[in-house]
């Protein structure tokens, strides 16, 4: 376990008891790593919520930071020029956005209650999220080699509790593969796209990268990608 953070009558408790913050706005929190970051290989980590006793579906952000600073009041992802550079996925828009920059759509929106996953691919430079087991897809590609990335939770308001765990990111992909593998020209498939919405389709054709023109029920088509990183599911045929 990485740490555990809750946000308990409107304080932030740290790994070893600690008070490290009162919570009167937004603000950014490390995620208990220490002074270490990644910068190599394939991460995977888990952040379970909940609303304790509040009993609010209190919204958060989820992503990185480019250096280990204390909590501030510079909240994920709006990091000004000298305070760190910030990658954030918005629960409350379904969002996403890096330092400084417009957000865009991206994924399903997110509060307390929900399990997010986060994979951090240091080897090609991608950042990607999974919110209650279903992934949303790349969120962010090109991260700078040159840096150290931590964890981090941005907090909108008190009464969130978090538990944050690093997993291993080779079970998270082998328990993906088959499905990806399975993937084949006349498969049924059924996509969450960013409205939370989940539609079925037939896979027409194999195209570059991973992706594969899709024709939905309702007549529309598209170009999709179906890896191990995207919000998809493959329908068993009738037996």
């Amino acid at each position: 376990v990485i740490g555990a953070l809750r946000g308990k009558s409107g304080c932030l408790i740290g790994r070893d008891r600690s008070l490290i913050k009162d919570v009167e706005g937004d603000f950014t929190v490390i995620a208990g790593l220490g002074s270490k970051g990644f910068s190599r290989g394939q991460h995977y980590w888990v952040i379970a919520t909940s609303a304790g006793r509040s009993h609010v579906k209190a919204s958060f952000a989820v992503g990185l930071v480019a250096a280990n600073r204390r909590p501030s009041t510079v909240f994920l992802g709006c990091e000004g020029p000298f305070q760190g550079l910030g990658y954030a996925y918005q629960g409350a828009s379904g969002e996403i956005s890096t330092t400084q920059n417009i957000s865009k759509e991206y994924g399903v929106k997110f509060a307390a209650g929900d399990t997010l996953g986060v994979v951090l691919d240091c080897c090609q430079g991608t950042l990607s999220f999974i919110v209650n087991g279903t992934p949303q897809g790349i969120a962010f590609k090109n991260l700078n080699p040159k840096y150290s990335y931590y964890p981090a939770v941005g907090l909108h308001s008190k009464g969130l509790e978090l538990w944050i765990q690093h997993l291993s990111y080779s079970e998270f992909k082998n328990q993906r593969m088959p499905l990806v593998n399975e993937v084949e020209e006349g498969a049924k498939i059924r996509y969450q796209f960013a409205d939370g919405n989940w539609y079925e389709g037939t896979v027409m054709e194999r195209r570059p990268e991973s992706k594969w023109k899709v024709r939905f029920n309702d007549g529309d088509q598209g170009v999709l990608s179906l890896s191990i990183l995207d919000p998809f599911q493959l329908i068993e045929a009738d037996g």
